[in-house]
């Protein structure tokens, strides 16, 4: 139980603490707070419900061949796998790249807001811990659409497609996040409006077409129990 504190007390001390660092000194608690949190989630061993689903499908895609890999779905994740299993790897530095997507995007998306330690000890409860240590896939994905919905604050629309691109080769889903840009949008908007759509568009048939019908199940029909893990196997 004690990690699970850890993680919890690191942002809660520095929300109360009343000085602040000077500017060439802030990266350095941010920079422990990385590292802390993606080796404890990277580095985790036989924590969450899809554990051992995790553990057969890096098994199982690692030995097949790379087309079978893209074939799947999801082709960041299952070619992370492929890739790690081929280089003599294991598990854990699979769990390590998606941890490091997802604190990286919880760190770079509480800087941005108003009281940023605070907005990272929200984060800690589910966020990191709940889906960070359960849910690897989604997790990439989660950290990646911080990092791009914290582009799209600061007006950079094409840098957030490309960020939820990216999650969207880990999770899907990550795929409707895309219209939120069009709705962003200050300058261009028609313009903006358009390429968003058309990438939206592109990207639904190119990975969320073939699995919509299985995701409503998985999601919605099933009171939202998610399989997680297991049913990538089936």
């Amino acid at each position: 139980m004690w990690p699970y504190w850890l993680m919890f007390l690191v942002p809660a001390w520095a929300v109360v603490q009343p000085g602040r660092l000077r500017r060439t000194q802030v990266w350095l608690p941010w920079g422990l707070v990385f590292l802390l949190y993606s080796l404890m989630i990277g580095f985790r061993y036989e924590v969450g419900g899809d554990w051992f689903n995790y553990l057969a499908q890096f098994n199982y895609y690692g030995s097949s061949s790379i087309g079978e890999v893209f074939e799947r779905g999801d082709a960041g994740y299952y070619g992370l796998n492929w890739l790690v299993y081929r280089l003599g790897g294991e598990i854990y530095w699979v769990n390590l790249v998606c941890a490091v997507l997802l604190v990286w995007g919880a760190i770079v998306f509480s800087r941005a807001q108003p009281n940023p330690w605070l907005a990272m000890l929200a984060a800690v409860p589910y966020m990191l811990i709940v889906v960070g240590m359960g849910y690897t896939r989604q997790s990439a994905a989660l950290g990646c659409a911080l990092l791009g919905l914290t582009a799209l604050g600061q007006g950079r629309v094409r840098k957030f497609v490309l960020w939820v691109a990216l999650g969207a080769l880990f999770h899907k889903t990550a795929v409707l996040l895309m219209p939120i840009a069009a709705l962003a949008a200050s300058r261009n908007r028609l313009l903006t409006a358009f390429l968003v759509i058309a990438a939206s568009v592109l990207f639904y048939y190119l990975l969320l077409a073939d699995s919509s019908e299985s995701l409503w199940v998985n999601y919605v029909v099933s009171q939202y129990q998610s399989e997680g893990a297991g049913s990538a196997l089936r």
